[in-house]
């Protein structure tokens, strides 16, 4: 037979029940803190994720371009240069529903002297040059319009260059 006493110890007091169940809460309270960072971080990475996309898509179709066709791109052209994709960096078309992100693409000559060259003239004057580099400024921005809008400074910009192969 099993005494009284033996069947008193078998069991978790009232203290100790509730000591245990304080600590889970203040556990359970620690982890639902951390999830907005968790969830913030996790937005954040998916726009960078698409915006490498974005950037490695246009760098892409600059350097397949012919080197006179880049001009098309500069800020003095008519028409600004945009292209819309996706929240996963895809090429969409403007009026597309699934349209996140407008890149606006500009390409000009960058007039440098490059160490090592000798140039006609003794100074370093912007006809002399080097016409042989360009640098591209993608700038990309999340939103639905259908334009880019320079006014609001929420955009991310890339820069490349592209220098003249033949």
């Amino acid at each position: 037979m099993t005494s009284y006493k033996n069947l008193r110890s078998a069991g978790f007091s009232l203290v100790e029940v509730t000591l245990s169940m304080g600590i889970a809460a203040l556990g359970l309270v620690a982890l639902l803190g951390l999830l907005p960072q968790g969830l913030e971080m996790s937005r954040k990475t998916g726009e960078l994720t698409a915006q490498r996309s974005i950037v490695e898509h246009v760098i892409r179709d600059l350097e397949q371009q012919s080197w006179d066709s880049l001009k098309a791109f500069s800020k003095a052209s008519d028409t600004v240069t945009t292209q819309f994709f996706d929240d996963q960096g895809g090429v969409t078309s403007s009026g597309s529903q699934t349209q996140t992100y407008i890149a606006k693409i500009e390409v000009e000559p960058l007039e440098v002297m490059l160490p090592g060259v000798s140039y006609t003239l003794p100074n370093k004057d912007a006809k002399n040059a080097e016409n042989n580099i360009r640098k591209a400024v993608i700038k990309i921005q999340l939103s639905t319009k259908r334009s880019f809008d320079d006014s609001k400074k929420n955009y991310a910009t890339f820069y490349h260059y592209i220098a003249k192969g033949r």
